[in-house]
């Protein structure tokens, strides 16, 4: 089974996503305005290998949301990359909930910052 290595780039200029991946013999990319990766872009964002309950590809700096089944709290928070855990996981916490627990993509820290407040209804 092979894994795929892909990533995301936010052009902070041209306010769009731009997609490379890797893959045997070299880096691949993928243009969303058909313009090369360019020194505005902001840093890497690695995909998690999952998706959430929409079939949406879950990314570093996504914003998810989900339900615990067993305690009633929602809950959402962000996507990173936990050196210490050699693994995604959600801020603030030691773990990624279980896609069975229905996780929704809201947002990302670029297109949608304001869901990262605490007075935000969706924030922690």
């Amino acid at each position: 089974m092979t894994r795929e290595i892909k990533f995301r780039v936010w052009d902070g200029v041209q306010k769009a996503w731009q997609y490379l991946f890797l893959e045997r013999g070299g880096v691949r990319f993928l243009y969303t305005k058909n313009t090369p990766i360019a020194e505005n872009c902001e840093r890497w964002l690695q995909f998690t290998g999952l998706k959430d309950k929409n079939g949406k590809e879950i990314y570093e700096g996504d914003v998810i949301h989900y339900d615990e089944p067993m305690a009633n709290n929602p809950q959402t928070g962000t996507i990173i990359y936990s050196v210490g855990d050699a693994g995604f996981v959600m801020e603030h916490s030691d773990y990624l909930p279980p896609l069975k627990w229905n996780i929704e993509i809201i947002g990302n820290v670029h297109e949608s910052p304001e869901l990262l407040t605490p007075n935000h209804p969706t924030g922690e």
